[in-house]
Protein backbone atom coordinates (compact mmCIF):
# COMPACT_ATOMS: atom_id res chain seq x y z
CA UNK A 1 0.00 0.00 0.00
CA UNK A 2 1.47 3.35 -0.96
CA UNK A 3 1.50 6.38 1.36
CA UNK A 4 -1.37 8.14 -0.41
CA UNK A 5 -3.63 5.09 -0.13
CA UNK A 6 -2.70 4.61 3.53
CA UNK A 7 -3.44 8.27 4.27
CA UNK A 8 -6.79 8.12 2.48
CA UNK A 9 -7.75 4.92 4.31
CA UNK A 10 -6.77 6.41 7.66
CA UNK A 11 -8.82 9.51 6.90
CA UNK A 12 -11.88 7.47 5.94
CA UNK A 13 -11.63 5.41 9.14
CA UNK A 14 -11.28 8.57 11.24
CA UNK A 15 -14.34 10.13 9.54
CA UNK A 16 -16.39 6.99 10.20
CA UNK A 17 -15.52 7.02 13.89
CA UNK A 18 -16.37 10.72 14.11
CA UNK A 19 -19.83 10.01 12.64
CA UNK A 20 -20.36 7.16 15.12
CA UNK A 21 -19.22 9.28 18.08
CA UNK A 22 -21.97 11.79 17.24
CA UNK A 23 -24.71 9.13 17.37
CA UNK A 24 -25.90 8.26 20.87
CA UNK A 25 -27.55 5.01 19.77
CA UNK A 26 -24.24 3.77 18.39
CA UNK A 27 -22.45 4.64 21.62
CA UNK A 28 -25.15 2.89 23.67
CA UNK A 29 -24.85 -0.25 21.50
CA UNK A 30 -21.08 -0.22 21.96
CA UNK A 31 -21.40 0.10 25.72
CA UNK A 32 -23.96 -2.71 25.80
CA UNK A 33 -21.75 -4.84 23.54
CA UNK A 34 -18.73 -4.37 25.79
CA UNK A 35 -20.63 -5.69 28.79
CA UNK A 36 -22.27 -8.60 26.90
CA UNK A 37 -22.25 -11.72 29.05
CA UNK A 38 -21.24 -9.89 32.24
CA UNK A 39 -23.25 -10.46 35.40
CA UNK A 40 -23.32 -8.88 38.84
CA UNK A 41 -21.80 -12.07 40.21
CA UNK A 42 -18.67 -11.80 38.02
CA UNK A 43 -15.41 -10.79 39.64
CA UNK A 44 -13.57 -7.76 38.33
CA UNK A 45 -11.16 -10.04 36.49
CA UNK A 46 -14.03 -11.89 34.80
CA UNK A 47 -15.69 -8.63 33.75
CA UNK A 48 -12.41 -7.26 32.37
CA UNK A 49 -11.71 -10.49 30.49
CA UNK A 50 -15.19 -10.54 28.95
CA UNK A 51 -14.88 -6.87 28.02
CA UNK A 52 -11.56 -7.49 26.27
CA UNK A 53 -12.97 -10.39 24.26
CA UNK A 54 -16.11 -8.37 23.45
CA UNK A 55 -14.00 -5.40 22.36
CA UNK A 56 -11.98 -7.63 20.04
CA UNK A 57 -15.18 -8.88 18.41
CA UNK A 58 -16.57 -5.34 18.11
CA UNK A 59 -13.30 -4.09 16.59
CA UNK A 60 -13.27 -6.91 14.03
CA UNK A 61 -16.89 -6.19 13.05
CA UNK A 62 -16.23 -2.45 12.76
CA UNK A 63 -13.12 -3.07 10.64
CA UNK A 64 -15.03 -5.39 8.31
CA UNK A 65 -17.85 -2.86 7.91
CA UNK A 66 -15.42 -0.05 7.12
CA UNK A 67 -13.55 -2.17 4.57
CA UNK A 68 -16.79 -3.29 2.91
CA UNK A 69 -18.01 0.31 2.72
CA UNK A 70 -14.74 1.37 1.10
CA UNK A 71 -14.87 -1.51 -1.41
CA UNK A 72 -18.48 -0.72 -2.34
CA UNK A 73 -17.90 3.06 -2.50
CA UNK A 74 -14.86 2.72 -4.74
CA UNK A 75 -16.61 0.19 -6.98
CA UNK A 76 -14.07 -2.55 -6.35
CA UNK A 77 -16.91 -4.80 -5.16
CA UNK A 78 -20.60 -4.84 -5.91
CA UNK A 79 -23.23 -5.67 -3.30
CA UNK A 80 -24.56 -9.23 -3.69
CA UNK A 81 -28.23 -10.13 -3.39
CA UNK A 82 -29.03 -11.93 -0.14
CA UNK A 83 -30.32 -15.05 -1.91
CA UNK A 84 -27.09 -15.46 -3.89
CA UNK A 85 -25.00 -14.81 -0.79
CA UNK A 86 -26.89 -17.44 1.22
CA UNK A 87 -26.43 -19.95 -1.61
CA UNK A 88 -22.67 -19.27 -1.72
CA UNK A 89 -22.30 -19.55 2.05
CA UNK A 90 -24.32 -22.75 2.25
CA UNK A 91 -22.34 -24.31 -0.60
CA UNK A 92 -19.20 -24.07 1.54
CA UNK A 93 -20.89 -25.98 4.36
CA UNK A 94 -21.76 -28.92 2.09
Amino acid sequence: MDNLTATALSSMIHEQFERWNEQKDVMNRLKKGLLEGCTDEDSSEEVYSKMIINSMEIAANISAKIIMEILFTTGIMEPVEEEKLRKNVLSVIK
